[in-house]
């Protein structure tokens, strides 16, 4: 079917036609539908050199992550009449002259509902850094209200995920500025202070590419060109610790955001670099609790689609998150092909976690550049491949964290009930053994297959589904959200606090020991040779696996009870003279 189609390659013949069964179903709740809209300049075909997504789009349609994998669609935001290609080619729009209140064949259903995400590449107003009243001309196709009710009611009833991004000026303002939320994390108008293309204020990532261009303790480094954007030199930036605990009085582990941790190599730690790049705005508060980005704005698009742009619901109310910071090198010492500017840190990747109430996601990015086919040349075919991983592994990363949250939870639960069948389940699996220990040793087969940020992201996304307000305390404890009030008082050191690494294992081992109840029967036909009568039901086996979820979170509270009790009485007579 696909060329990233699961494999089984240790997988006994005993049990091959079974679990060829088992893919066949999850194929049908795995897949991730992703629209990609485009403005008229971006070309969609992949080349050396293209000012477009070509090279990504391949990317994203020819990967898989455990058994989730990936269906892209096109379409192109134009004054060109509007049209369907039912068997466009790979580089060719489904959709031209795209517009986001398209209805289907029958008038009625919304074209966008076939999708779980959208990702936006805006151009237009144009690239002539003019007043903002350009980005309302009729030539630049600005989203109209119409639009923007239907991709709301899209983003916030079906939790549908949304990407957006520009470059410097204005450039994407037209499609983008007034989608909710991706409005006010990004920098997309004259208004909001965008970054210029040339002066001292715009933001130059290019990094030098020969040890000449880096020489500034010799007084005069060689030139850096306009073209380093295309080298295989990217620009390093400052990941943001989304997960940051305490394991002792002097060591802290941080983890990276989701969409910034490759499950090898760690953090994701460059991007492609550019001479003027965008801006998001920045999420840290102050002393005072205030951020640059603002939070109390609201949307009204008409036909009873208004609200918050950031509303609480159930006392919980997610904000947006910068995952990432960039920085320039000053021009001087440094000797840029644009000129001097000064040293800058920049908002660079923004997020916002709509999941935690029930909306869809928001990614937004400074720059178009990252993801274009001219970035990406030499990147790629480097020799080392370390820095080209890195970042085709953030394309893919996004289209997972954007996708609707019962996707990589069926996956998730797949994972586990096809490890029944390998090493694992006929070796370490065992109701005799330890929640902890089974927990441990799936985790290291999830953390192959996803990375270790995406697993503490799944089994926060598992408490969410039966212990809400347990989950956003847990969310307030081990992750890093900026908050609008401040967090629990916590004592340091928390002794009894559990490191994340134990409610993972705790959480797993639950869903483990609860999939061994499941499966035993299965396997035990299959040894017997005897037919297995009833298949697997997926919504029934998931109501199964949230009592295990439960089961291990209980089972961590009965630990920590036993641990705080046994340390009462070994310190009793601490304090007695």
């Amino acid at each position: 079917m696909h060329s990233h189609d699961i494999q089984l390659p240790h997988i006994s013949e005993l049990y091959r036609p079974y679990l060829k069964d088992l893919i066949a179903k999850i194929r049908l709740f795995s897949r991730v539908r992703i629209l990609i809209v485009v403005d008229p300049e971006i070309s969609l075909t992949a080349g050396s050199g293209a000012f477009g997504i070509g090279r990504v789009i391949q990317l994203i349609r020819d990967t898989s992550v455990g058994c989730i994998y990936f269906d892209v669609t096109l379409a192109r935001r134009s004054t060109a009449p509007a049209s369907v290609n039912p068997m466009p080619a790979a580089d060719q729009p489904k959709y031209e002259g795209f517009r986001f209140d398209r209805k289907e064949a029958d008038g009625v259903t919304n074209t966008i509902e076939q999708f779980h995400e959208i990702w936006c590449f805006g151009f237009q107003p144009g690239n002539d850094a003019g007043p903002d009243s350009n980005i309302n001309k009729a030539s630049a196709v600005p989203m109209s209200d119409v639009e923007l009710r239907v991709l709301t009611q899209w983003m916030n009833a079906r939790q549908g995920g949304v990407f957006a991004t520009g470059d410097h000026d204005y450039l994407g303002a037209s499609m983008c500025h007034r989608i909710p939320r991706v409005g006010t994390m990004r920098l997309w108008t004259n208004a909001d202070g965008v970054p210029p293309i040339g002066g001292l204020d715009r933001i130059d990532t290019n990094r030098a590419a020969t040890p000449a261009q880096a020489d500034i303790a010799g007084g005069s480094p060689a030139m850096m060109p306009f073209d380093n954007q295309s080298d295989a030199v990217p620009q390093p930036i400052q990941w943001v610790a989304w997960s940051k605990v305490k394991v002792a009085r002097h060591i802290v582990k941080r983890r990276p955001h989701p969409v910034l941790c490759h499950p090898v190599h760690g953090p994701i730690d460059v991007m492609p670099d550019h001479p003027h790049e965008g801006r998001c705005f920045d999420t840290v508060r102050d002393s005072a609790g205030n951020s640059e980005i603002k939070l109390s704005g609201t949307y009204n698009f008409g036909g009873g689609v208004a609200g918050d742009e950031y509303p609480t619901v159930g006392g919980a109310r997610p904000t947006p998150m910068v995952i990432a910071y960039g920085t320039t090198l000053p021009d001087p010492p440094y000797n840029h092909f644009k000129g001097d500017s000064p040293f800058k840190r920049f908002p660079m990747i923004s997020v916002y976690d709509g999941h935690q109430i029930q909306l869809g996601r928001v990614v937004v990015d400074s720059t178009w550049h990252h993801w274009m086919d001219v970035n990406l040349d030499d990147l790629e075919p480097a020799p080392d491949k370390t820095n080209w991983e890195k970042i085709s592994r953030y394309f893919i990363n996004l289209a997972l964290w954007l996708a609707p949250p019962g996707i990589p939870r069926r996956c998730i639960t797949f994972h586990i009930l096809e490890s029944h069948f390998e090493y694992l389940g006929f070796r370490e699996f065992s109701p005799r053994v330890s929640i902890f220990e089974l927990g441990a040793v799936m985790k290291q087969k999830l953390h192959l297959l996803f990375g270790p940020c995406w697993v503490t992201q799944y089994v926060l996304d598992w408490i969410w589904l039966f212990k809400r307000p347990l989950y956003h305390k847990f969310v307030e404890h081990y992750l890093e959200y900026p908050r609008p009030r401040k967090p629990m008082p916590r004592p340091d050191p928390c002794l009894s606090c559990p490191p994340i690494d134990v409610l993972e294992d705790a959480i797993l081992g639950g869903l483990v020991l609860q999939s061994i109840e499941i499966m035993k029967p299965i396997r035990d036909a299959l040894h017997a040779q005897r037919e297995i009568k009833r298949g697997l039901d997926f919504d029934q086996v998931e109501k199964e696996m949230l009592k295990g979820a439960s089961r291990g979170l209980k089972e961590l509270t009965r630990a920590l009870d036993a641990s705080v009790k046994y340390s009462r009485a070994l310190f009793a007579d601490a304090t007695s003279k």
